[in-house]
């Protein structure tokens, strides 16, 4: 294969980027406006990828991704601080080497959280026009951020209304108590999650312990299945609870019902010394229990009446005289489902899952393995390693990810990745292709 097919110069891309820097560096970015007695502060976010991926690392360079993203973002706050209203919008554009790519078949996750559609990733598209092994394009808007908080001088509560990110969990690479979604393990691109349609109050009765009530009206994407199962339109709505105790231990207690799911869930996370030298040793619980109706089950008859998810985790730092294996941060963690496969022949099955197309169950097996290592290289590198191993019967099956990032100043870095998975196709991670790629992140 030759060169110019591997890497292939873009005088597109590379224009619209010129042009993006320029007009954000010059009338977005680090202004601020005073309006009447608002003060409204923007920032921006440009993140160039590249990627190639295959089958098999001897197909590595037949498949080929780029993508720009662009996440404008606004911030206003009145004169006593007391009422925000923020805005972001997320701008991207995408070039694919094959419309099957472009299009994929997974659902998207995030619309069971959002109750009005106020986005369009395909407002450009060449993919419905092409055949399959050209290269398409397609592009589009998403408002990723629209919401009013209000939090008074006392700071005891605030009230946020919007769409906005909740973010629950304490698991390292899966967060059972993220009832909203939350990032897989092995994503690159983690700085922001996705928002979501929802009124959120939270109330600090101590320095160390907070109370969240968050209410979700139904989601435009599910609206019409639950009417016309159930004919009752039914809201979201889920209390958390977080606290630090005096031994130094962190506990969260999470109730209630989420898309039509009971929902019961609990969290510790505390630290312990083994020996003199195995010290400061962070270790983790996470788990939630799902009752189910069934309205929102899967297809052929999927029910899932009732199913746990479940983490145990551990962290540990080194501390060695030998500079090499000092300060590697090391995560162990082990995922398991209740609902999950154990045998090879169940994976398909489990696909058909409403938790796992809603994107709440992460992983397809009962049980996975997560490894994560982490170090600093030098003042400008930080490397990271990500392992998961599938214990299923029949398929195990393994993922490996190793990243490097390289800090171009303060406000910029560049990241270069390599993944690849070993295991049959009738596995967790057998299928997943092979990829090499790099990610340019700059903030203005």
């Amino acid at each position: 294969m030759s060169a110019d097919r591997m890497i292939r110069f873009n005088p597109t891309l590379c224009f619209s980027v010129l042009i993006t820097l320029v007009f954000v560096k010059s009338t977005w970015a680090d202004e601020s406006w005073t309006l009447d007695s608002w003060n409204v502060e923007n920032s921006a976010r440009l993140s160039g990828y590249g990627g190639f991926y295959g089958d098999d690392s001897s197909q590595l360079f037949d498949n080929r991704q780029q993508q720009l993203s662009l996440r404008l973002m606004s911030t206003g706050s009145s004169s006593d601080q007391q009422h925000t209203l923020t805005g972001h919008l997320k701008l991207r554009h995408q070039t694919f080497s094959s419309p099957s790519v472009a299009q994929g078949s997974s659902e998207s996750a995030i619309d069971y959280f959002r109750a009005a559609e106020i986005s369009d990733n395909r407002l450009w598209n060449s993919c419905d026009e092409v055949s399959q092994g050209d290269i398409c394009f397609q592009g589009g808007y998403d408002l990723d951020r629209l919401f009013y908080r209000y939090q008074p001088d006392s700071g005891q509560y605030r009230v946020t209304l919007g769409r906005q990110a909740i973010d629950w969990g304490t698991g390292r690479f899966w967060q059972p108590l993220n009832l909203f979604g939350s990032f897989a393990p092995t994503d690159l691109d983690t700085d922001y999650k996705a928002g979501i349609d929802a009124l959120v109050g939270e109330y600090y009765p101590g320095y160390f312990s907070s109370i969240t009530l968050a209410y979700l009206p139904t989601s435009h994407a599910i609206k019409e299945q639950i009417i016309a199962n159930t004919g009752v339109d039914e809201d979201s709505l889920a209390l958390h609870y977080r606290t630090l105790m005096e031994s130094g231990g962190e506990v969260t207690l999470l109730a209630g019902r989420v898309m039509q799911r009971s929902t019961l869930g609990f969290a510790w996370e505390s630290s312990f010394d083994l020996t003199d030298n195995l010290s400061g040793i962070g270790s983790r619980i996470e788990a939630v229990l799902y009752e189910q109706d069934g309205v929102l089950s899967g297809s052929e008859g999927q029910t899932e009446k009732r199913s746990a998810l479940m983490i145990a985790g551990m962290d540990y730092q080194t501390q060695s005289d030998n500079e090499l294996l000092d300060g590697i941060l090391i995560n162990l963690e082990l995922y398991q489902a209740s609902n999950g496969a154990d045998k090879a022949s169940e994976l398909n099955k489990v696909r058909q899952s409403a938790l796992v197309k809603q994107g709440i169950q992460p992983q397809l097996s009962e049980q996975v393995i997560g490894l994560g290592l982490g170090k600093t290289l030098s003042p400008l590198w930080q490397g990271n390693y990500t392992g998961l191993f599938s214990t299923l019967s029949g398929g195990a099956s393994q993922l490996h990810q190793i990243s490097a990032v390289y800090s171009l100043s303060d406000e910029s870095d560049l990241l270069l990745s390599l993944l690849s998975s070993y295991g049959s196709d009738a596995s967790e991670f057998g299928p997943v292709p092979t990829s090499l790629s790099a990610r340019l992140r700059l903030y203005f």
